[in-house]
């Protein structure tokens, strides 16, 4: 809870904490904008853009994002099914994998990809040697993802 205010007191006192406005010199490729402008300037791009950014606006972008990656997800389960002979949703036969019959849990090719698209992060900056000895589930789960992910490739 501490941290938050020393969140909020940093992002809302603009004076105080400056961005170092220099270092997103490259946005302005596309001319002077929002994130790569500081003080007067700032102040002009944001009055500009706050309407974007309204609730009713960001609600809109959310559910309009969830139906876009829904169709996507959709599409892209028929182009698998169409290239590679195998019906890969989680409906899907055989779809679910254990990686060494192990502690390690059983995921569904979609939860697979799930696992991997939001935790590759995980996988990337923990030593291999960490994640192997882990007994952590969230890592154990990531661990499963990633080695069905290349026991699935294989199989195709």
């Amino acid at each position: 809870m501490g941290e938050s205010i020393f969140v909020q007191q940093i992002t809302s006192s603009r004076t105080n904490f400056p961005k170092p406005a220099e270092r997103y010199a490259l946005l302005t490729i596309f001319g002077p904008n929002l994130v790569a402008s500081e003080g007067e300037m700032w102040k002009k791009y944001r009055k500009i853009c706050a309407p974007a950014f309204s609730e009713r606006n960001n609600r809109l972008v959310w559910e309009s994002s969830v139906r876009v990656i829904s169709d996507f997800i959709e599409t892209a389960w028929v182009i698998a099914a169409a290239g590679f002979g195998r019906d890969l949703s989680a409906s899907g036969e055989n779809n679910k994998h254990s990686s060494h019959g192990g502690s390690q849990p059983e995921l569904s090719i979609e939860e697979t990809f799930d696992t991997v698209s939001n935790d590759i992060n995980i996988k990337l900056l923990l030593p291999a040697w960490f994640l192997n000895n882990s007994e952590l589930v969230k890592l154990d789960r990531i661990k499963s993802a990633f080695t069905g992910l290349t026991v699935s490739f294989s199989r195709l």
